[in-house]
């Protein structure tokens, strides 16, 4: 069974949006992890073992109280795991995915976790990750937008037909030639016959563009398209790659305004 991990500050925009998440998972049925981070503060003098005591006891107590809030806002009697972690949120998540607890992510877009948001997190845990905003329309996605540099098509359009067969959405494949001074043959007439003799059908529509910035394209095919998720595929990188590549699902996720679903090529989530 996949492991959803839930990361939560207890915050009323937290109670929103993974609210949201829980009514998604009565289609995903997966194990929920209510999951909390917190920070022991103070001077040393302070640190006695009592106060850590207190201070677990106080955050379990929250964290279970959280889950019946997020229950009684969804309708559900719905049974969670708990999982508590004494230092930062990202170190944390990393813990969760070694205990097996972390298949996907979902993080409130709002969130600061002792002033880190959940972009920073996508950015620094290389993890399958579903950023969920504040103001996001449906519970469940209708529309999604699917970006593709088409190296990895058919493998991620696997996972992107069980995708949209578990949510009954509608899918646009959107593919972007870089628009390059001088070049004047990008074959964007023949990418796009392949990718409609191939794939298109009642479900699925092509979409391909000549284009010199692609995170601000994609952001823009977002709203003609009414897309209400936006699934990217991303290889691990080491951090120094990725500070210098600057990935474009980060980029599109800072500015966006509905889900995102950051997907890793080689930590595939397997929907039952």
């Amino acid at each position: 069974m996949i492991h959803l991990l839930f990361a939560t500050d207890f915050s009323e925009l937290s109670l929103k949006t993974l609210s949201s998440a829980l009514k998604l998972n009565s289609l995903i049925n997966g194990k929920v992890v209510l999951f909390h981070a917190y920070r022991l503060t103070g001077s040393p003098g302070t640190m006695t073992d009592e106060y850590i005591q207190d201070m677990e006891k106080e955050m379990k107590t929250s964290l279970h109280d959280f889950g019946k809030s997020l229950n009684e806002a969804c309708g559900l009697t719905f049974h969670f795991e708990y999982l508590l972690f004494e230092g930062t949120i990202i170190h944390g998540i990393e813990k969760a995915m070694e205990l097996g607890k972390a298949d996907l992510v979902f993080l409130s877009g709002h969130e600061t976790f002792w002033g880190v948001n959940a972009v920073h997190i996508m950015e620094n845990v290389f993890c399958p990750v579903w950023i969920i905003p504040e103001n996001q329309g449906k519970d469940i996605p209708q529309n999604i937008l699917y970006p593709t540099d088409l190296e990895n098509l058919e493998q991620e359009m696997d996972f992107m037909y069980a995708l949209i067969d578990l949510l009954s959405a509608k899918l646009t494949i959107l593919h972007i030639i870089k628009d390059i001074p001088g070049i004047e043959d990008n074959h964007a007439e023949s990418i796009e016959e392949m990718l409609k003799s191939n794939y298109i059908n009642d479900n699925i529509s092509i979409i391909v563009k000549i284009e010199n910035d692609i995170s601000k394209e994609i952001l823009e095919t977002i709203h003609s398209t009414d897309s209400d998720l936006v699934v990217f595929f991303e290889d691990k990188h080491s951090w120094i790659e990725r500070w210098f590549d600057k990935d474009i699902p980060e980029q599109v996720a800072k500015k966006n305004e509905v889900p995102v679903l950051r997907v890793v090529r080689d930590m595939p989530i397997i929907f039952s």
